[in-house]
This record gives structure tokens, sequence and C-alpha cells, in this order.
């Protein structure tokens, strides 16, 4: 497990495993359990389970955001052993959507307030 995490963290997955199943499918999962488990148990309606619970998503949101930054890195400055454009293309796309999430992240937060 700290293996994989590591693995992640450095970029070293390919883009498509990164993005999908690191930055989108984990933090999704990680959503869904927390709402399971806060309808079963009371733990999670309290100050500090609330607050456990979004630390928890936070770090595990930065590391996905990080490590599938990384990844789309590593595509670009490999593309030239592939296909340049579609691999690039892809790359780009991930990092936009990343800047768009981070954005969202903070303006959501900042206009909640």
């Amino acid at each position: 497990m700290a293996n994989y995490i590591v693995t992640h963290w450095k970029g070293e997955n390919s883009l498509a495993w990164a993005f999908w199943i690191n930055l989108f499918l984990i933090p999704h999962i990680l959503i869904f359990v927390e709402l399971w488990i806060h309808e079963r148990l009371a733990i999670l309606a309290t100050p500090l389970g609330g607050i456990v619970s979004t630390v928890l998503y936070l770090l595990v949101f930065a590391w996905g955001l990080t490590g599938t930054w990384r990844s789309a890195t590593k595509s670009i400055d490999h593309a030239e052993f592939s296909h340049p454009r579609k691999t690039t293309f892809w790359a780009y796309t991930a990092k936009l959507v990343i800047i768009v999430e981070v954005t969202i992240l903070f303006t959501g937060s900042f206009v909640l307030q």
C-alpha cells in the first residue's frame, strides 16, 4: 500500500491510471464510504468527526492532484517516444482539469464563507 501511494505521488503511474483511478475514483469512493459511515455512526456528525473526514479527503485529493500532475508532466516529457500530439493533448487536458478543480475548491470555499 505504501509503495502504491509513493509510486503515484512520484507520478510513475500512467496518466490514464493516475487520472481515472487515483484522482477520480478513489476520492469518490472515499466520499461514498464517508456518507455510508455517517448514516450509520453518529461519530461523523460531531465536529471532530467532520474535521477528521474533511482533512482525510483533502489529503487524498491533494495526493491525487499531485501524482496526476506529475504523471502528466512525465507524459509530456516522454511524448516524443509515442504519439506526440495525442499524448500531449491528454496530458495538458489533465493539467487543465486539475487547475479548474483547484480553482473551484478555493473559490467555492471562499464563496461559502
